[in-house]
């Protein structure tokens, strides 16, 4: 060993003769080992929560995959006794309906027969006026009194018809007055009266009875009696 070895090691030892080189060679690999398990430490964590994470998405991804559970198989009885029912339902509400049906397209019927029934007798209030002026008449004669006989028997197939087709005369002679059915031409103080009477019928009137109400063809007109106060003494 030459000499400048030999001061070497002499600067590398403590008086007591310990070497310092290999301690600074400690220190720094402790220093190293501590910054590594530093950074061991700080990583841990982080590896925890990746792995929980991991593991979440794996069960919900599982749990997707998951085939979802199918209903069971209806009963074939409970499912014939289903269709037995709605196609019930169904025909009842058919029926329902058709028979609505029928039934408004009879009233709808009648309604149209009365109307043209109706019309066709006021066109004939005319001829059967002309008959009742006939049967008015009076004579000693007895062709025109024969004659006479003969129209009123005319006139009683013509009543005979209208009957047969809820159409009624208004002859109110002596009858309480109704304004729906009769038309006042003349009026005339009646004392004794208790309320408003007919006393004369000019022309009787008629009044055909639907199956939705009864409807004037013509008013009878009339002159009314009216109550009033006695005259004073």
């Amino acid at each position: 060993m030459n000499a400048t070895e030999e001061n070497s090691e002499m600067q590398n030892q403590t008086p007591d003769g310990i070497d310092l080189a290999p301690g600074r060679s400690t220190e720094s690999a402790a220093d190293t080992s501590t910054t590594s398990d530093g950074r061991a430490g700080d990583e841990a964590p982080e590896n925890d929560a990746r792995a929980a994470t991991d593991e979440q998405n794996a069960d919900t991804t599982a749990g997707n995959d998951a085939p979802a559970q199918s209903e069971p198989p209806l009963d074939p009885l409970d499912a014939a006794q289903a269709e037995i029912a709605s196609l019930k339902d169904a025909w009842q509400r058919e029926r329902a309906e058709f028979t609505n049906y029928r039934k408004r397209m009879q009233n709808e019927k009648a309604l149209i027969r009365e109307n043209a029934v109706g019309s066709m007798a006021q066109n004939l209030l005319e001829a059967m006026d002309n008959l009742d002026r006939v049967l008015v008449a009076k004579s000693e004669n007895p062709e025109v009194q024969n004659f006479v006989e003969g129209v009123r028997m005319i006139q009683s197939q013509f009543y005979n018809s209208f009957q047969k087709h809820n159409i009624e005369v208004i002859n109110p002679m002596e009858a309480p007055f109704e304004p729906a059915r009769m038309e006042a031409i003349a009026t005339e103080d009646r004392p004794e009266l208790q309320q408003e009477t007919v006393l004369e019928v000019f022309q009787v009137g008629y009044v055909q009875n639907l199956s939705t109400g009864p409807y004037v063809l013509r008013p009878a007109r009339v002159k009314v009696g009216k109550p009033g106060a006695s005259p004073a003494e």
